[in-house]
């Protein structure tokens, strides 16, 4: 973006004061040409982050063509309409999933339990206390750790449900 005129006119001043601070670093002799090379290398720079240009940014766009600031501002509204409507689903997908996983550990927990009784009723009761204990220690273990559900990202256990946010590939995809 071109720097404004205004802006310039202070660079005078900028240049005798740095003229002055460089006289002791050069010498006087080189302190002008420097403070000149010094002042060139200078420059206005913004920088924002965000899906909106700070206001000032936003009015130099409606200065362009009529209409662009709001064009801009409906970008950012649809973006983050897109985003939540995406979280939603996600949200209602991990909530399925976890009712899933629980209705599968039932069915193992009970297929455990029957298993064992059924070997016990055959006098197998070695087998029947094993798998017994199979039962007990897994649901157990589910009771003193809680539902925690490992993350395939990081590797690393997190509440069930929380949301990791997708991951966007660096290397380009192939086509076919």
């Amino acid at each position: 973006m071109p720097v404004d005129e205004p802006d310039l006119k202070p660079a005078t001043d900028i240049e005798t004061v740095l003229g002055r601070e460089l006289e002791s670093i050069v010498g006087p002799s080189k302190a002008n040409d420097a403070a000149k090379r010094t002042i060139a290398v200078l420059r206005k720079t913004e920088v924002f982050s965000g899906p909106l240009p700070p206001p000032s940014l936003l009015k130099q766009y409606d200065a362009i063509s009529a209409g662009f600031a709001d064009r801009i501002v409906a970008m950012a509204e649809k973006e983050q309409s897109h985003r939540h409507a995406i979280m939603d689903q996600e949200l209602r997908i991990n909530a399925e999933e976890r009712k899933f996983g629980s209705r599968i550990a039932l069915c193992f927990g009970l297929s455990l339990l029957i298993a064992g009784c059924y070997c016990a009723s055959i006098d197998q009761v070695a087998i029947g206390y094993a798998l017994f204990g199979t039962f007990g220690a897994t649901t157990i273990g589910l009771f003193i750790r809680g539902d925690v559900k490992m993350t395939p990202q990081a590797g690393k256990s997190q509440p069930a449900g929380q949301i990791n946010a997708p991951k966007r590939s660096k290397s380009p995809k192939r086509r076919r």
